[in-house]
C-alpha cells in the first residue's frame, strides 16, 4: 500500500503543478497522501523534533 501511495502522491504532484499550484502547497498536499496511505501519525511526521516534514523544511530555506 505504500508503494500505491508513493506513485499516487508523484501524480498527484505532477497534477497539481500543471494547475498552477505552487510547488509548496502541492508537496505539502502530496505528504498528506503518502502519510495516510502508509499509516503513519500524522503528528509526528509534520511536527516531530528532529525527523519531521517541516523540521527539514525548515533547514532547506
Amino acid at each position: 500500500m505504500q508503494f500505491i501511495g508513493i506513485l499516487l502522491a508523484v501524480f498527484l504532484l505532477v497534477i497539481l503543478s500543471f494547475k498552477g499550484v505552487n510547488i509548496v502547497v502541492g508537496t505539502i498536499i502530496s505528504s498528506f497522501v503518502v502519510t495516510f496511505t502508509s499509516k503513519m501519525d500524522m503528528s509526528t511526521v509534520f511536527f516531530g523534533d528532529t525527523n519531521s516534514y517541516m523540521a527539514g523544511a525548515k533547514e532547506s530555506i
